[in-house]
């Protein structure tokens, strides 16, 4: 399964790239920050090329999500993230962070980070699943503390140390 993340900054003329990206890459989840664009036809560029693509509703104002599994559903949107359970046992979480230029203070933004990190472990020990995605526009630096950091998300900015097998 590919999954295709992209914050699309409200351009509404984005549909062309889209499903051209989505057909060369063979996505088939789509998680949009900001889209602006026309969804149906979106989906329409996509049936013409024999590419079944749904609309998930029920997503935040902020992010849509669109995709060719039928097996999903739903978990938690809020304002600044979506958690949906894919085909039973797959967790995937989309994130959209206010930017820093434009909004909170730093405390606030920990704070929605901490309710976004509850809310996937509730649904890990509901589904007794670690099988976790997280994607999105945090809007932070990769080495921020806020990524790296063991009390939020533990992130490893450097994929070749991600994929790494545990010892």
């Amino acid at each position: 399964m590919k999954y295709l993340f992209w914050n699309t900054h409200k351009n509404d003329d984005i549909n062309d790239v889209l499903s051209e990206l989505i057909i060369e890459n063979n996505i088939s989840m789509v998680l949009l920050a900001e889209y602006a664009a026309n969804a149906d036809e979106l989906i329409n560029k996509l049936a013409a090329r024999d590419i079944d693509m749904l609309q998930y509703g029920s997503c935040s104002e902020r992010i849509k999500m669109f995709g060719r599994i039928e097996n999903i559903q739903y978990r938690m949107d809020s304002d600044h993230a979506v958690i949906r359970i894919i085909n039973d046992k797959d967790i995937l979480c989309c994130i959209h962070l206010n930017s820093k230029i434009y909004s909170d203070h730093e405390e606030i933004r920990e704070i929605h980070m901490d309710q976004i990190i509850k809310d996937i472990q509730n649904v890990e020990r509901e589904l007794q699943s670690e099988n976790t995605i997280v994607v999105g526009d945090f809007n932070i630096n990769p080495y921020d503390a806020s990524l790296i950091n063991a009390r939020y998300f533990h992130g490893i900015p450097i994929y070749e140390e991600a994929k790494k097998n545990r010892e």
